[in-house]
């Protein structure tokens, strides 16, 4: 199934949230042809839904693991986000010590579809992968998204 129009509460949120996160740079995300690679693990030029998974929680610990341990602590998570929601980092921490890890970030991701929807609107074809061509259309009507990421500057 393809989705063309997201509901309105996600509609706006959603996309802006999934790109920031798997953005790993801002130069990266205003050229499709740098960041696609770096999403397509697999090098099969076609994006999976794991693959978009991966890189969205990628993107989480890029922007808040500061000390590279493949660990967010609450420390770090607040460092960059000081007004965040609590439950948004309780959410995330699958066993609730404290930390969370890429597991229980992916857990948490798989478990709420939070890619899903992105990946079908991104989908055109409907056919289960996202194409480079797919990808750079799909960042192509969205500007006004790309224009407001500030990640990597």
């Amino acid at each position: 199934m393809i989705v063309t129009a997201m509901s309105s509460p996600l509609r706006s949120f959603l996309p802006l949230t999934a790109l920031a996160v798997v953005c790993f740079s801002a130069n990266a995300c205003h050229n499709p042809k740098k960041l696609f690679p770096k999403i397509d693990r697999n090098g099969n030029h076609r994006l999976s839904l794991t693959e978009i998974d991966r890189a969205v929680a990628d993107g989480f610990f890029h922007i808040y693991d500061a000390n590279h341990d493949e660990i967010v602590t609450r420390q770090e998570w607040r460092r960059k986000d000081p007004a965040g929601e609590p439950s948004f980092y309780k959410s995330r921490d699958g066993n609730g010590d404290g930390k969370i890890t890429k597991p229980e970030l992916m857990d948490c991701i798989r478990d709420r579809g939070f890619s899903k929807e992105l990946f079908n609107d991104v989908d055109r074809n409907g056919d289960g992968k996202v194409s480079e061509k797919e990808a750079a259309a799909w960042m192509a009507d969205h500007p006004e998204l790309l224009g407001r990421l500030k990640i990597g500057m």
